[in-house]
């Protein structure tokens, strides 16, 4: 098992009101799997990838990461386990603007203490399997927002993470641009089996992940895995 989520609740203050984001959340994750989480903004999505990211914690609950027990981990172990093992993609791609698109992907490595000439070699080799080999010298605002993207999926994926969290990962793109994305993505969980997990309320990507959960008012309603065609 990679993830196990127990009772996760998270209640955040607006002003002295208590507002409940998460109300006993519960899931599994497997090895390997591709999962959409879905459901209306304010529906606790992107709190929920947060925690699972171990960007925040949560109210009350527990995570364990590969049999680890997250929450018991000091700030300094869950960052080594961030880096180690989580990728990020992000909707508005959070590329930094002054570097290149090779300098974007090579930034994280170089928190983990690797070579220039190593954290370029990786840089460039994952640039080339999303297919920006021809953009690598590009600053962001030369590429369009599907080349963002696939940079940003690059730099996720130059860690090597057994978990890639994406949060609304198409929001921003067409219609051709998005598919081409979520191709990416499902080649990778099947070649590499890299798990992903990102929230979504495309329809567009709803017929083509393999799990789909959907979440309502900080509760999951129903939790459906695709059988293999």
């Amino acid at each position: 098992m990679l993830l196990e989520l127990r009772e996760i609740t998270k209640t955040y203050l607006l002003g002295e009101i208590p507002v409940k984001a998460l109300n006993g959340v519960s899931l599994d994750i497997d090895k390997g799997e591709f999962i959409a989480i879905c459901g209306p903004s304010g529906s606790g999505k992107s709190t929920l990838l947060n925690i699972i990211g171990t960007i925040d914690t949560p109210s009350t609950g527990s995570v364990r990461y590969a049999g680890q027990d997250i929450l018991a981990m000091t700030d300094d172990e869950q960052t080594a386990m961030r880096n180690g093992t989580i990728g990020f993609i992000f909707q508005t791609f959070n590329l930094v603007p002054v570097l290149s698109a090779l300098e974007n992907v090579m930034l994280p490595l170089s928190f983990r203490k690797m070579s220039a000439v190593a954290a370029r070699d990786k840089a460039m080799g994952t640039l080339v399997g999303v297919g920006l080999e021809k953009f690598v010298n590009h600053r962001p605002n030369k590429l369009s927002g599907g080349q963002r993207q696939r940079v940003a999926i690059a730099r996720a994926l130059a860690q090597e993470p057994a978990l890639v969290i994406a949060d609304e990962p198409t929001a921003n793109l067409d219609t051709a641009t998005s598919m081409q994305i979520l191709d990416i993505m499902l080649d990778l969980n099947t070649k590499q089996k890299i798990t992903f997990l990102f929230s979504t309320h495309d329809p567009r990507l709803i017929d083509r992940v393999k799990r789909i959960m959907w979440l309502q008012d900080g509760v999951i309603k129903s939790d459906q895995r695709k059988s293999a065609a």
